[in-house]
């Protein structure tokens, strides 16, 4: 997927699933994942900017977790994860629930599912030296926001 802030509040909710709680998301410190039962940090604060898209990927094999930002794979200090349950129990964007402050300020591009856990070569195909991929591979494709 591709982000981008408009603004930073104390808390922005990017993404939940909710049977299993997995979560993206970022305060004041930086970006963050909710898997198991740690919070592994994506990236620092300091590097995140207002206006800037960025390009995240997540896999999850059913008992490894990674994730890749703009690219390249960010060492996790835990990467033991949830099973992901079903696609239809997301939320995008917020917490889903009467929590509204911490609602995501910014916009999302090419959010995309796939069954199937990307290797390192797709991931860079994904981002495209930064430009993205116009048309992404919808071999094994299960949805796209």
């Amino acid at each position: 997927m591709w982000l981008k802030f408009d603004n930073f509040t104390d808390s922005d909710e990017l993404v939940r699933e909710h049977t299993s709680n997995m979560e993206l998301w970022r305060n004041s410190n930086g970006l963050y994942v909710t898997a198991a039962n740690s919070n592994p940090q994506i990236v620092d604060d300091d590097d995140l900017a207002i206006n800037t898209w960025y390009h995240l990927v997540l896999t999850n094999n059913g008992g490894t977790f990674k994730a890749y930002w703009n690219g390249s794979e960010v060492s996790l200090s835990d990467t033991s994860t949830k099973t992901i349950s079903s696609v239809t129990a997301w939320t995008i964007g917020n917490r889903g629930d009467s929590t509204t402050t911490e609602a995501f300020h910014g916009l999302f591009d090419q959010m995309l599912v796939y069954d199937d856990v990307l290797t390192s070569g797709e991931v860079s195909t994904l981002y495209g030296g930064g430009d993205g991929v116009k048309v992404p591979s919808t071999s094994n494709l299960i949805t796209h926001y």
